[in-house]
């Protein structure tokens, strides 16, 4: 054998061995061309975990990616689904929950976006729940809770039941507001009975809504232990459509132990289109008329301030249904105790249509929340005698500690503040550059510093970040800062030295939902004099938890390698005014509203008397002298205060 042809055959052997090696990689190798197409035939090692997050057909394949993750819509911190991909275990015999982790995986990639486990990889957290999360020290246990057509007299209802009644039992909430159940009247006085007698005592009692009609698709209602509260008030439907009535419902409960009361309002709105979102609009129909009946009905129905809202509200946090709410002085009280919950699963990606919202006075009385996950991670189908996959939605449960106003706890609302020159470090904020070599750095003298020049132009993507904000109970916010822009050829500050602010953040700049605040004030960008930013106000819809703030500079090789210097940021908020008098039992004045406007006519003969008008929050709006009668002209919809003298009228402006 001449020496060409053993070169030839120990080259082949090389390219033999080389071809069969396996491939030890990282997720992010993976997919670094969006896909796995360079993989395809190879035996792959990765080094990441990977999650399961949703079954294909008939369980034959798993859908999994690096991280759990969150539908689009959301607002949480949770990331968004980026790559996905099939992966069959040809050794799994069983469902293993969403959300479970699988690690140590070699694979065999056969296509672009499906690989084959090659021997036994490990199965992390398939653990059913058989608790709920804490929900801080209550007296009151609440439960909002779509039990998906729980219907008298359908194929399955036995086995139905049992799961339902299981899932009652160990949730075991002192009130529980369910929607979806069947259209009978019947329906919630069986299931009270059937919870009864599984418990094997006589807890629970179902409200009285007087619907006697059967025509509906489905209805809410309430299941109470009258050892514990007693419905008042009666039964009001917040809906004046024919479906959606009895849909969206509130009545008033009373804690025997003490006496106090509060308002719960059991929802579910209109369904989201598979295909288009074009059912938004009734969503939003939904929230106004729960708004109108909040605002005009149950004041003076319940006299009571302290509303609970609950249900399959059919949107997500970010969406304007929620937004409605929010906007009306309701806070969500899942982003402030479990801000990445979830309570349904929905194309291979988590996302909250379950909510817990709450007025100001009963924020504060609020424990705990928590999203019990025994529904949405499990098969569906599952006809096990037991309460997982009780429905397709996850329950959610509510902690309260009721408390008369004199006591009520407070939101501990200080008023955040943030101030610092950025001249002895960057801290509390943090730099993280997304692109190119130079990054922010504190200058002694002039503060925070970042330019793209080094021995000529570079690009550059950085962001300085800071810390994260609780903005929650808060009325406003602002900031301001002095910054100077040297060497800006082309005048495009407002491009490449920009301002943003999210309440998403996880760690990735680039995998938070970002929202550019306008700079009032730019320096010239010639020279290093320091201008003032001017006042920048924090828009109402970030007033929440993991608020953050952030500077973004940019910089390319062929336009912008400005050098930006930032120094004197102060950030302040200000907290909710809540304490203002009650309202009292005779008034001195009528007042009513026409076509958006205020009205006060004086009742009786007197001297002159000042009106102030506040908005829903306890913030003065405007102030009037009332001799004979005055008005206040009004351009925002919502509810108002009025003090006369020492009379407080409590206004709703359509």
């Amino acid at each position: 054998m001449n020496i060409y042809r053993i070169t030839s055959i120990i080259g082949l052997l090389c390219c033999t061995i080389i071809a069969s090696t396996q491939n030890t990689i990282s997720f992010a190798q993976l997919f670094q061309t969006g896909d796995m197409t360079p993989y395809i035939g190879q035996t792959i090692q990765l080094t990441d975990t990977l999650h399961l997050n949703g079954w294909g057909s008939q369980m034959r394949y798993m859908w999994v990616s690096d991280h759990r993750a969150q539908n689009e819509c959301e607002q949480g911190n949770m990331p968004r689904e980026v790559f996905t991909f099939s992966l069959t275990d040809n050794n799994v015999n069983e469902y293993k929950r969403l959300g479970t982790k699988i690690a140590n995986v070699t694979m065999r990639v056969t296509t672009a976006e499906y690989a084959t486990l090659i021997g036994n990889a490990t199965y992390v957290n398939d653990v059913r729940p058989n608790q709920h999360n804490h929900i801080g020290d209550y007296s009151l246990k609440v439960c909002g809770f779509n039990v998906e057509k729980f219907f008298i007299d359908v194929e399955g209802y036995e086995t139905k039941t049992v799961k339902v009644v299981e899932a009652l039992k160990n949730i075991d909430a002192d009130i529980f507001g369910l929607c979806e159940v069947g259209e009978y009247p019947s329906a919630m006085y069986t299931l009270a009975a059937t919870l009864n007698n599984a418990i094997g005592d006589d807890i629970y009692a179902a409200t009285l809504d007087n619907i006697k009609d059967s025509t509906t698709y489905s209805r809410s209602g309430y299941l109470y232990k009258k050892a514990l509260v007693t419905p008042y008030g009666g039964f009001t439907e917040a809906s004046t459509s024919y479906i959606y009535k009895k849909r969206n419902i509130i009545q008033g409960f009373t804690e025997n132990a003490t006496g106090e009361k509060f308002i719960l309002s059991m929802n579910h709105f209109k369904a989201k289109d598979t295909t288009t979102d074009e059912s938004e609009g009734t969503r939003i129909d939904n929230a106004t008329e729960l708004i109108n009946t909040l605002n005009n009905t149950v004041p003076y129905k319940y006299n009571d301030d302290d509303i609970l809202i609950l249900g399959d509200l059919n949107s997500c946090t970010g969406e304007i249904p929620l937004q409605m709410l929010y906007d009306e002085g309701y806070s969500c009280m899942m982003n402030k105790f479990e801000p990445n919950g979830y309570s349904i699963v929905y194309n291979r990606t988590v996302e909250r249509l379950d909510h817990a919202l709450a007025s100001a006075s009963m924020a504060a009385q609020v424990t705990g929340a928590t999203t019990y996950h025994i529904n949405t991670d499990e098969r569906s189908g599952n006809t096990e005698l037991n309460m997982y996959r009780s429905s397709d939605h996850d329950p959610v449960i509510i902690g309260l500690r009721l408390a008369d106003d004199a006591t009520k706890p407070s939101d501990e609302c200080e008023g955040v503040k943030l101030a610092t020159t950025f001249k002895n470090g960057l801290s509390p904020f943090t730099q993280q550059s997304v692109s190119g070599s130079q990054m922010w750095f504190s200058d002694a003298n002039y503060g925070a510093r970042m330019s793209g020049y080094a021995s000529g132009n570079n690009d550059n993507i950085d962001w300085l970040i800071s810390p994260a904000l609780d903005l929650s109970n808060h009325s406003a916010a602002q900031l301001t800062f002095r910054h100077a822009i040297n060497y800006d050829s082309n005048n495009k500050k407002s491009e490449y030295q920009t301002l943003w602010i999210t309440d998403n953040y996880g760690g990735d700049v680039q995998t938070a939902t970002w929202e550019q605040l306008t700079i009032p004030v730019y320096p010239n960008g010639a020279n290093w004099t320091y201008a003032s930013a001017g006042n920048i106000d924090i828009p109402q819809k970030y007033f929440k938890k993991n608020v953050r703030i952030a500077f973004k500079y940019i910089s390319t090789t062929s336009e912008s390698n400005a050098t930006w210097q930032i120094t004197d940021f102060n950030l302040q908020g200000t907290c909710a005014g809540t304490s203002l008098p009650q309202i009292e039992a005779t008034k001195s004045f009528s007042v009513f509203v026409v076509d958006k406007e205020v009205n006060i006519l004086r009742q009786a003969e007197g001297v002159s008397a000042i009106a102030i008008l506040y908005d829903s929050m306890g913030q003065q709006i405007s102030t009037k002298t009332v001799e004979d009668k005055a008005y206040f002209k009004i351009s925002i919809s919502g509810i108002y205060l009025l003090k006369i003298e020492s009379e407080v009228y409590k206004i709703f402006v359509p």
